[in-house]
């Protein structure tokens, strides 16, 4: 997003995924607070459908996540340093090229309701929702991302 917002001309178009891509909206740094981005939070249902439906895909996203956590981490750094990065309507004004957010229905870091109030901040965006998805669409429901973001991409 800043180097969308700083270099539009270096910029075709912009994929954001499962993340307001720094643009505040109502609630969202109060539940940054209480709920840490360091832990996984899903929807229960989501988590269950994706366990069952694609257990070595569950298995894999779990293994992976489980790499790059440092035990010893704050938990709350990422979150602290993503409060502090965020763009102001004005920023956001500049962006001229289309802006495509996609988000799982089932994410409960960034819930859907919060990707559409930022999506409506910006020119020329849009949102695709990823039906029973939790936070990670793209690994979750990979087919259905890939087809979201070649369509975007050739529209673009």
């Amino acid at each position: 997003m800043g180097l969308a917002i700083a270099h539009g001309d270096r910029v075709r178009s912009l994929v954001l995924a499962d993340t307001l891509g720094g643009i505040p909206v109502d609630g969202w740094w109060n539940a940054a607070q209480y709920d840490t981005a360091c832990r996984t939070v899903q929807s229960p249902r989501a988590v269950e459908r994706f366990l069952h439906s694609q257990s070595e895909r569950a298995h894999l996203y779990l293994e992976i996540g489980s790499i790059r956590r440092d035990p010893g981490a704050d938990p709350t750094a990422l979150i602290r340093t993503l409060g502090d990065v965020t763009f102001d309507d004005t920023e956001l004004a500049t962006l001229a090229m289309p802006v495509l957010f996609v988000v799982g229905t089932e994410d409960e870091l960034f819930p859907p309701d919060w990707i559409f109030a930022a999506a409506s901040r910006i020119p020329n965006s849009r949102v695709e929702t990823v039906n029973s998805a939790g936070h990670s669409p793209y690994f979750e429901q990979p087919d259905r991302w890939n087809s979201l973001v070649t369509d975007f991409w050739r529209r673009s």
